[in-house]
């Protein structure tokens, strides 16, 4: 949500689409917010890969991460059939007869006959999130992994609003106040199943052939509620990095702090190095301070050390500061093993050591310009335009830029309501309230909508789906979001698989020779929870 948009702006990983056949219409202490002290097994799960070399030599892996990118591990990124299919503007109002064009990607490349049950091979349906959906082709690459090995046709469908997928034709036309309405979580499920009966019809499925959901992040909730709502449809889930207990359970919150996703965060840099909080710190209080003064020539040291575009103005201090915390957010949510667009491998060690070399000699906002640089830069050393970087929205993770940032936006102002706020007790980041009242005079002002903090747990039951089953939840420990995942089985086959070394949806990810074997052992048991909940077979 970037919460879970925010990572894919700032690192830039909506790669490009492949072209494919078109087929037209077819701190000082961080605590832990569930208990007293840091997760022991979040620290330890580091302290492996944060040790490993010396801070100079995780510098130098910046200049020269070669050696460190993603490999592929034996997985093809296939390349794509495109195809659209024509849905309701309304699926819940049979006077309403406007209809528009859903995309949808497809492989067959993997499809093959299931010798055992002598019906077709599954059907892998990921259920897009909120990012255009060749972004999910080309980086999930798990799925393939996947369908490889099960024989699988692959579907991957865009989420209205997003992407190509506009109700109304245009961004321009979808995102009015008008049309804006129909944008919603439980309008897209209904895409979802339509879309998979369409499937069915037109790729000749075998009735009864087992139907598997999956995604990652907001991706990985609508893969959970889809057979959540749709079960006589979707047989099993994999949703991985999916927080579903976090959003619309009401506020506040029955049994999450909001104050727990930025202690996470907290919780990574200091699990990289014990003087990383300090040093993360002290860049804010010297951001601050630096408003504070009133003098002139503080802004534009702040200009100077942060390499900005532009001397900043008195009024810009909250805006400079969420600027800074959505780099720090960004990067622990994407601390992968291999390097990743302009970030090195391991970003919030390197961060950390940026931050320890930096401050030493050129102080805490030094310190605080060269992170800016690795988050937001793009490696030509040019200035920082914070406001073409980042803009403030109803996620306090982040919304991204663009067409699709509006879409979530409002989706955050309106279903997708959670409350994440900081302390600098629990965190590292200035104290910073974001409440029902703040989000409330926010989107009214933005959308004209109120916000509805109970709707997604009077829809999909929050962790009350205990009557369901066939569900697989994963989540990395270094990933902030996993306060709001499934960390805990919550029946026979509703099962939670946490692993360490792993930031937000890194299972689901391209397999590479980079990924460290807890990444590799929870995707092998990912697999036998597929196996055993399609065709009923103990692993």
């Amino acid at each position: 949500m970037t919460g879970i948009r925010g990572w894919l702006a700032i690192a830039g990983l909506v790669a490009l689409a492949l072209v494919g056949t078109v087929v037209q219409p077819s701190v000082a202490s961080i605590d832990n917010v569930w208990s007293t002290s840091p997760s022991p097994r979040l620290v330890s799960g580091r302290s492996s890969h944060a040790s490993r070399s010396s801070a100079q030599a995780i510098l130098d892996s910046i200049d020269s991460t070669s050696s460190s990118k993603a490999v592929n591990a034996n997985v093809k990124i296939p390349t794509p059939e495109t195809h659209w299919i024509e849905q309701p503007v309304d699926h819940f109002n049979a006077r309403d007869k406007r209809k528009w064009k859903q995309r949808f990607l497809v492989t067959t490349e993997m499809w093959k006959p299931n010798k055992t049950t002598n019906l077709s091979g599954p059907i892998f349906v990921y259920t897009g999130g909120e990012a255009e959906i060749t972004h999910y082709w080309n980086t999930a690459g798990f799925v393939y992994e996947l369908a490889r090995d099960f024989g699988a046709l692959v579907v991957m469908a865009e989420h209205r609003y997003y992407g190509q997928s506009w109700p109304f034709g245009t961004a321009k036309d979808s995102l009015t106040q008008d049309n804006i309405g129909y944008l919603s979580s439980i309008q897209a499920l209904s895409d979802y199943a339509a879309l998979i009966y369409h499937v069915f019809d037109e790729w000749k499925v075998t009735p009864d052939t087992p139907v598997l959901t999956i995604g990652g992040s907001y991706a990985g909730m609508m893969a959970a509620w889809m057979r959540l709502r749709y079960a006589h449809i979707v047989d099993a889930a994999y949703a991985s990095s999916a927080p579903i207990l976090i959003a619309g359970q009401g506020y506040p919150h029955p049994y999450i702090s909001p104050y727990s996703y930025f202690a996470r965060v907290a919780q990574d840099y200091q699990a990289a190095d014990l003087s990383c909080p300090i040093n993360i710190r002290a860049g804010f209080t010297a951001l601050l301070a630096a408003f504070n003064s009133g003098s002139q020539s503080a802004l534009e040291q702040v200009k100077t050390d942060l390499n900005l575009c532009n001397t900043p103005s008195s009024s810009d201090a909250d805006f400079l500061v969420q600027w800074a915390r959505q780099a720090y957010v960004s990067l622990a949510q994407s601390d992968y093993a291999y390097a990743n667009g302009n970030w090195p491998a391991w970003p919030v060690d390197a961060a950390c050591a940026t931050l320890k070399s930096i401050v030493r000699t050129g102080g805490a906002l030094k310190g605080m310009g060269a992170v800016m640089a690795m988050a937001y830069g793009d490696g030509s050393n040019s200035c920082l335009d914070p406001t073409k970087l980042f803009r403030p929205c109803a996620d306090q993770t982040g919304c991204g830029f663009g067409d699709d940032a509006d879409a979530w936006d409002y989706q955050a102002c309106t279903e997708i309501v959670y409350f994440m706020s900081s302390n600098n007790k629990t965190d590292v980041f200035p104290p910073s309230q974001w409440t029902l009242d703040t989000l409330t005079q926010y989107c009214k002002d933005r959308w004209d909508v109120i916000p509805n903090p109970d709707f997604i747990g009077i829809e999909f039951g929050g962790k009350d789906i205990t009557d369901s089953f066939h569900l697989i939840f994963t989540n990395g420990e270094l990933d902030p979001w996993a306060v709001g995942g499934v960390q805990f089985d919550l029946g026979p086959e509703i099962v939670a698989l946490n692993y360490e070394k792993g930031a937000h949806h890194a299972d689901l990810n391209t397999p590479s020779t980079g990924d460290p074997d807890s990444v590799r052992t929870v995707r092998d048991k990912v697999k036998k929870h597929i196996q055993q909940y399609l065709f009923h077979t103990r692993p």
